[in-house]
C-alpha cells in the first residue's frame, strides 16, 4: 500500500504541475521533511514529515501550497492564530517516494543547518531575546553562506534574527562573543571570524514577499 501510494505520488504531482511549477516545488517539498539528526558511531536518525508555518514559504509558493492540496499529497490546516500550516499526508511519502527522497538528500546539509537556526531562534525568543543566545561569530558566518546562496528559501524572521546576531558579535569583545554563543546551528563552522553586516542580511532576502510571524 504504501509503494502504491508513492507511485501514486509521482503520477498526481507531475500531471498536475505544470513546468514553472515543477521547479518550485523541490523547495516547498524540503520544507516539509524534517532531517535525520546525526547520531552516534556516524548513524543518522530518520528523515519525519514536518508541520511548516505559512510564514517560512513566500506568497507565490503558499499559493502553491493550497493547489497542492487537491492532489492529497499535502494538508494544509487554518488556525484562529493565523499561522496557518501545511504538512505532508503521510509519513509513508517520506519513506517511499523515491523523489522526495532525492530531493531531501540533495539538500540534506542545507536542511539540517535550517533546522539548527529554528532551534537556536526559538530560544532566543522564548528566553526574551537576550545577548547570549544570539548566534556567535562562526554561526553567523555560517549563516552568510548560506542565505548568500538560498536567500529565498530563508524567511525574514530567520534572515532577521542573523542580522541581529550579527550586530551583537560586532557590538562585543572577542573574549566576550566566544564565551556566550547559543548552541550551534549545525556541526559545521567556518574559521572566519569576520561576522556579516546586518544591512546585508537584510538586503538578502528583501526580494521576497515573505509574510511576517503571525500572517
Amino acid at each position: 500500500m504504501e509503494g502504491a501510494l508513492a507511485k501514486d505520488a509521482e503520477s498526481r504531482l507531475w500531471a498536475w504541475a505544470d513546468a514553472a511549477e515543477r521547479q518550485a516545488l523541490e523547495r516547498i517539498f524540503i520544507q516539509l521533511v524534517r532531517p535525520g539528526e546525526q547520531l552516534d558511531a556516524g548513524e543518522r536518525g530518520p528523515d519525519t514529515r514536518r508541520v511548516a508555518a505559512r510564514t517560512e514559504f513566500s506568497e507565490g509558493d503558499w499559493a502553491l501550497i493550497h493547489r497542492l492540496a487537491s492532489t492529497r499529497l499535502v494538508v494544509v490546516t487554518r488556525r484562529p492564530t493565523g499561522r496557518d500550516t501545511a504538512e505532508l499526508a503521510h509519513q509513508a511519502l517520506v519513506e517511499k517516494w523515491p523523489q522526495l527522497q532525492r530531493w531531501v538528500e540533495e539538500n540534506r546539509e542545507f536542511r539540517g543547518w535550517q533546522e539548527g537556526l529554528r532551534r537556536s531562534l526559538q530560544a532566543w525568543q522564548e528566553q526574551g531575546r537576550p545577548k547570549a543566545l544570539a548566534l556567535g561569530r562562526e554561526q553567523v558566518t555560517e549563516a552568510r553562506r548560506w542565505i548568500d546562496a538560498r536567500a529565498g528559501e530563508v524567511p525574514v524572521e530567520e534572515a532577521e534574527f542573523v542580522a541581529t546576531s550579527a550586530q551583537v558579535q560586532q557590538l562585543a569583545p572577542v573574549g566576550a562573543a566566544c564565551s556566550s554563543r547559543a548552541p550551534p546551528c549545525s556541526p559545521s563552522s567556518l574559521s572566519s571570524r569576520c561576522p556579516w553586516p546586518p544591512a546585508t542580511l537584510a538586503t538578502a532576502v528583501s526580494s521576497g514577499p515573505w509574510p511576517r510571524a503571525g500572517a
